[in-house]
């Protein structure tokens, strides 16, 4: 969507200063105006809820439901169109449908009616995720494959000797002193958060070792730039590795959950067990978590 945020109306007072270049000034004082600000302005706090609301309503008001378990997602069933869905990610939005005649009725019906949007065709890249569809073997695989080779190079670990396993399951945070450079703190940080985002999105196996990393983003020592790295070369070794959805025998549309716990073994986390769990469906991971 072009210029979403400034297509939603303000529901608060705001007053901003003239933008750069522009000055009208009062001829009684002589001062610059105020401005008041009527619709979203990027860099403030609520253009985005405020964009999203409008999106919102103007998908409600024509028989789409917002699902409560993600006010991100929305559907619709019609008898022309048959079943509708809709992911919303700030502009970026996500249209499923069954063919070309839903998709261009929803551009031209819902979105261009309201505010100019520009269609893609069809997904294969959104938010760092390349996307792969194989018709013929019914087969869907999301892979960051590119952003982690970019974050291989931002560290210089592109050609590092890759490591099979994400973490050394003898890992501990052990008693060395805390970095206190400031530099250091921040690129730590930084790298963890990064592989934050690729555990989110399609890299389960490295949840267990992001969560342990995430603990002491306040606090890091040389054993957590050691396994920072070892994560890295983990990652040098599979940048490829994705998820992989397809529609085969019946099984594999079988909601599977899987979940194991450590018992509070971790004598360094204060006896805190160690949790994780996977839900499967469609022959792949589609929720998970690792966390104390």
């Amino acid at each position: 969507v072009s210029n979403a945020f400034a297509r939603a109306p303000v529901s608060e007072k705001l007053h901003v200063v003239q933008p750069t270049g522009y000055t009208r000034l009062d001829p009684k004082t002589g001062k610059p105006y105020v401005c008041r600000l009527n619709t979203g302005l990027y860099g403030t706090k609520q253009a985005a809820r405020l964009w999203h609301q409008m999106f919102r309503n103007h998908l409600l008001a024509d028989g789409w439901r917002q699902y409560e378990t993600d006010s991100c997602i929305f559907s619709r069933y019609t008898h022309k169109y048959g079943h509708e869905y809709i992911g919303v990610y700030v502009d970026d939005i996500m249209h499923i449908c069954k063919g070309n005649t839903a998709h261009a009725a929803f551009l031209n019906k819902y979105c261009n009616t309201a505010f100019p949007t520009t269609s893609q065709g069809k997904l294969t890249w959104i938010l760092g995720m390349e996307i792969k569809r194989d018709r013929a073997t019914r087969t869907l695989t999301l892979n960051q494959s590119q952003a982690i080779s970019s974050l291989l190079d931002d560290c210089n670990m592109r050609d590092a000797r890759p490591l099979s396993s994400p973490m050394d399951s003898q890992w501990k945070y052990g008693t060395a002193p805390k970095i206190t450079d400031d530099e250091k703190i921040r690129e730590y940080r930084s790298r963890v958060g990064s592989l934050m985002h690729f555990q989110n999105c399609t890299r389960p196996d490295i949840a267990l070792a992001v969560n342990k990393l995430c603990r002491h983003m306040h606090d890091p020592n040389s054993a957590c730039f050691t396994a920072l790295n070892h994560v890295l070369r983990y990652l040098a070794g599979t940048p490829n590795l994705g998820i992989k959805y397809h529609q085969g025998n019946s099984s594999s549309l079988r909601l599977e959950a899987y979940t194991d716990s450590t018992f509070g073994s971790e004598t360094n986390d204060k006896s805190k067990s160690q949790t994780g769990n996977v839900i499967y469906f469609g022959g792949g991971p589609i929720d998970w978590t690792s966390h104390l």
